[in-house]
């Protein structure tokens, strides 16, 4: 019977560690690890093996301190270092921690007596010596590409890596990018450097001789996003998390562009309210006798940094971008303070009604908890624009609406 392979004490201990803080370590991120380890690389030393886990499993610099953390906090990671003049090893072989003396001088070529010292005194150890195994003459594909590719560890600076602090976010930037990624629209552009087989062999079927190949333009993402985010007030709880989710989207979201602005509360500098007028009582907790009757925003103002100083006109804003650009709206639409105000949900309604148009889809991500929504503006301007939270399946759902699902939504503008 085969026992199956179980990893080393420690290291099993660093990948339960690792998917602890939401970096996923697979089987195929251990086989490239093996196939390092027997190709010589990370056995120099501890922090070699850490430096050679931060190249390979690491996709950014927040999980390289992750990956480093870790590595520093994980008790059972042996401890050793080669000599300087101690050749890496090249096989299968980890560094010597046990050997006799008789066994590293036979190793080292040395007699065992030269390793003493005279009048009786303490034997000196000899260094550590890994003798490799002979190369076999046939190497596989995968060790071949490891030699060939240079391992550069991620810097960081110097300190205690225990002493580092891990983020802790609902959402790591790996399933941020994943979720946001499926919002794609791929069309062939750029010049024409990709064959087309299919038409090459069309031509060639279609004349009877060999001809020059057919080739077409690049298949590319060219959706676009503009992400307008709420800034200070209720919203300051939240501040690092979105900073996290809207930076996680502009590095590996793979989006053709993406433009953040900013606002507080609404991006509306004079709103008209004269719609107000028709509702049957004042006390009517929301709007959907005169939803219809309300005007788009005119005269929105946004901002292009998060300190909210450079004003910007949110009509430019949208008026830079290509059409059937995607527009999110993170805020938590007053569900962290509760209660009910008509002026912001009048406002927010004209304020979807600026954004939304047939080649504009609108969706809105809430950081608050959803059982906040209820008994707040939020739950009400839900009914009007789709609302999701602020987690990896509300962007999942808001991806799903920005790529053309239907939302289930009372009143939709």
């Amino acid at each position: 019977m085969i026992r199956p392979a179980r990893l080393p004490s420690f290291l099993e201990e660093v990948v339960v560690q690792l998917r602890h803080h939401r970096v996923r370590i697979g089987v195929d991120d251990l086989r490239d690890l093996r196939a390092c380890l027997r190709n010589g690389h990370g056995l120099r030393s501890e922090g070699a093996l850490r430096d050679l886990c931060v190249a390979l499993w690491a996709k950014s610099a927040a999980e390289a301190s992750i990956v480093r953390t870790v590595f520093a906090r994980v008790a059972t990671v042996p401890r050793w270092t080669l000599p300087a003049d101690t050749p890496p090893a090249t096989g299968d072989t980890a560094p010597v921690h046990d050997a006799t003396p008789a066994d590293r001088a036979a190793a080292s070529g040395v007699p065992a007596t030269a390793t003493a010292q005279a009048d009786g005194a303490a034997p000196t150890p000899a260094p550590m010596v890994v003798v490799p195994p002979e190369r076999p003459a046939s190497e596989s594909m995968e060790v071949r590409l490891t030699r060939a590719l240079p391992l550069t560890p991620v810097p960081i600076a110097d300190g205690d890596d225990s002493l580092l602090l891990v983020a802790e976010h609902p959402t790591t930037e790996r399933q941020i990018a994943q979720a946001w990624r499926r919002l794609a629209r791929r069309r062939r552009e750029g010049p024409r450097v990709e064959l087309d087989i299919a038409g090459t062999v069309a031509r060639y079927l279609r004349y009877g001789w060999e001809s020059s190949p057919e080739l077409v333009s690049v298949r590319r993402n060219t959706a676009t996003l503009v992400v307008l985010v709420d800034r200070n007030g209720s919203m300051v709880p939240y501040h690092d998390y979105v900073d996290h989710v809207v930076e996680s989207i502009a590095r590996a979201g793979g989006l053709a562009r993406l433009t953040t602005a900013y606002f507080h509360d609404l991006p509306a500098a004079r709103v008209d309210r004269s719609a107000l007028g028709g509702l049957p009582s004042a006390f009517r907790p929301d709007l959907d006798p005169i939803v219809e009757d309300i005007p788009p925003l005119t005269d929105a103002r946004v901002y292009a940094d998060p300190r909210l100083v450079r004003p910007l006109s949110l009509r430019t804003v949208l008026h830079d971008e290509p059409p059937g650009t995607a527009v999110v709206i993170i805020s938590d639409a007053g569900a962290a303070r509760g209660g009910f105000n008509l002026l912001r949900q009048h406002d927010t309604v004209a304020l979807g009604k600026l954004l939304a148009g047939p080649a504009v889809p609108v969706v809105w991500l809430n950081p608050a908890p959803e059982r906040r929504w209820a008994l707040s503006d939020a739950g009400r301007i839900s009914r009007y624009v789709p609302m999701f939270p602020l987690t990896l399946d509300g962007m999942n759902d808001a991806v799903d609406v920005l790529r053309g699902h239907p939302a289930t939504v009372e009143r939709p503008l």
